[in-house]
């Protein structure tokens, strides 16, 4: 399956997710269907009775003509008083209850997409993730319109019409509301046959958003390749493939609304036709003619909509199928249901028989023993593939281990909260991403409740304090999306002030100074030095001369640990990596 799309829903499991939602305010959903009937009734049953006794009154060229006018009069007064008041109910009703739907499901959406792991999201663009999010969110609100202010009245009409003409000419009321039920069912059968078609259609365009907003990210790529032509003739073809999936619904919908335009044109002629003989050979008065011609007008009107409504619930499946198919599936990395409060403050940190691989049948990490004392500082080194990223990775349990232990404080990180796992750790990743908000704010999301002064206190400690001060807006200037308005060396820095601010037990350095260049890194390596007092600290680094103080450093090579020791120690292993890595940093490689 293309890691881009996702897979769509059971069509029922989509409908049962968006009318569960009525639960969040079971009231205000009935208020609607009461008013929306109350609405029905009056308009396609109770006002066609009024004109029957009018014309009653007139055929029998009764005296009591004035007080059918009135009648009249007093009909189209309440017809319009009801109309106007159940209308107005309902439309104030759905704003309530459809934004409180929303809210919730906002809300449950960012929980969820926040609770998945990195994996998950690695595999998701995130600009398809949006799309799919927005367009349930939309959904939500025709979903519920539809079943109020449309499938309500149908039922309203079919239920009400049936029992009025009852009592007037049951027959007649009986073979209508057969019809009626026979033919919906056609309809929706028909509708639902081309169900997938729709499905498609919104899996296509959400494959399109997806994929118009990964060339915005990457904009500079883009251009700096000279790939605009190529993505636009990229984005042509995905435009194309979800156009021809438009026609062939479009194909679809004609046909099947085309022969049920028939039907019903068929109906209404019988109607007609019915009313003329009962009229020519009085088999009924005027007025029962009239209700009966009225009533299977309104009737047809009204099943004519179910074509209508089948139609708008493909499309809101389709575009509801993607999102809620992920919110239903499950969370890879789950608290335990009974975690343990974290008890970690001094942050030693111990791996005890430790299994991990990316793949099922291929273990990285295979009986990995590790053992770093509290406020040690230990460098991690190794060829690209060797483990490192992926051990802090583990640390910060963004992975599940397969098999052994990893204590902190000799307390298992599976036992607690992921949340409060990660409260005690300050991570800066390799290439760090900041938000689209102001520097301040970026910098204070080590720390909420931070103030000014303590935030540019850490901006200075990180070396960002003076080029964050020659920006136009200095601490409240936007950095763009991920930052991009930063070179790589500012993202970094503030990126490392927001660990600072964080002032957690451990910290986590992943080539955190890797983008800086010389001069900026020998600013910010006192800065770090004195980040990591009193703190445990693992730094992962390429440049040797980051970690070359630490009071260990770990070589690693397939997912193990084959070289240990301080700097001293490790360069005099002739035929040690490290020593061999140290030489060709330094220039010292020509004795190969």
């Amino acid at each position: 399956m293309n890691k881009n799309t996702t897979p769509i829903s059971n069509p029922k499991a989509v409908v049962k997710f968006l009318f569960n939602l009525y639960k969040i305010s079971p009231f205000g959903v009935l208020g609607m269907v009461i008013s929306q009937l109350i609405f029905a009734v009056l308009t396609m049953a109770v006002s066609p009775i009024f004109v029957s006794k009018l014309l009653a009154q007139i055929a029998h060229g009764g005296s009591n003509f004035n007080d059918s006018i009135g009648l009249l009069i007093g009909y189209i007064v309440t017809l319009f008083l009801g109309e106007v008041i159940a209308v107005r109910v309902t439309i104030a009703l759905a704003y309530v209850v459809e934004t409180r739907m929303e809210e919730i499901t906002s809300h449950q959406i960012l929980e969820n997409q926040t609770a998945k792991s990195l994996n998950f999201h690695s595999n998701h663009m995130s600009g398809g993730i949006v799309s799919d999010s927005n367009k349930l969110i939309g959904s939500i609100e025709r979903f519920w319109d539809t079943l109020i202010f449309t499938i309500t009245p149908v039922v309203g009409t079919v239920l009400s019409v049936t029992i009025f003409l009852g009592f007037i000419y049951w027959q007649y009321a009986l073979a209508l509301f057969l019809l009626s039920i026979g033919i919906s069912f056609l309809i929706v059968r028909f509708q639902s046959s081309i169900a997938h078609i729709s499905r498609e259609v919104a899996t296509k365009s959400s494959d399109n958003t997806a994929y118009f907003a990964d060339v915005i990210a990457n904009i500079s790529t883009v251009k700096a390749f000279a790939k605009e032509e190529y993505e636009l003739k990229e984005y042509k073809n995905k435009i194309n493939h979800w156009k021809s999936a438009i026609f062939k619904e479009m194909k679809s919908v004609l046909l099947v609304t085309g022969s049920f335009g028939v039907m019903m044109t068929i109906m209404n002629i019988s109607a007609f036709i019915a009313a003329i003989f009962a009229t020519q050979y009085k088999l009924g008065s005027i007025a029962t003619t009239y209700l009966a011609i009225n009533y299977t007008l309104n009737v047809v009107s009204q099943i004519w909509l179910i074509s209508q409504i089948t139609r708008n619930y493909v499309r809101i499946i389709g575009d509801a199928s993607p999102m809620v198919d992920m919110l239903s599936q499950p969370i890879e990395l789950n608290d335990p249901k009974n975690f343990e409060k974290v008890r970690i403050i001094r942050g030693g940190i111990r791996l005890e028989h430790v299994d991990f691989g990316h793949e099922k049948d291929k273990l990285l990490f295979k009986d990995l023993n590790l053992s770093i004392k509290p406020g040690e500082k230990v460098g991690l080194v190794g060829y690209s593939g060797s483990g490192k990223t992926t051990l802090t990775r583990l640390l910060l349990r963004f992975n599940d281990i397969k098999a052994g232990a990893i204590l902190i404080d000799n307390q298992n990180i599976a036992n607690i909260k992921q949340t409060d796992l990660r409260s005690k750790i300050a991570y800066v990743p390799q290439e760090p991403t900041l938000f689209h908000r102001t520097i301040k704010e970026n910098i204070s999301y080590g720390d909420i409740e931070a103030d000014e002064s303590t935030i540019k206190a850490i901006a200075k400690s990180a070396s960002a304090h003076d080029f964050i001060e020659s920006l136009p807006q200095k601490y409240n200037t936007l950095v763009g999306e991920r930052g991009v308005k930063l070179s790589g060396g500012q993202r970094q820095r503030i990126a490392i002030a927001r660990a600072m601010l964080k002032n957690s037990p451990i910290l986590i350095l992943d080539e955190a100074t890797s983008a800086l260049d010389s001069e900026s890194e020998a600013l910010i390596q006192k800065a770090l030095w004195r980040l990591m007092e009193n703190r445990t600290a693992i730094v992962v680094a390429h440049r040797l001369s980051t970690i070359q103080k630490m009071d260990r450093i770990l070589v690693m090579e397939n997912g193990q640990i084959i070289e240990e020791g301080s700097h001293k120690e490790l360069i005099q292993k002739k035929n040690g990596i490290y020593a061999k890595l140290w030489a060709h940093q330094t220039g010292d490689f020509l004795d190969d």
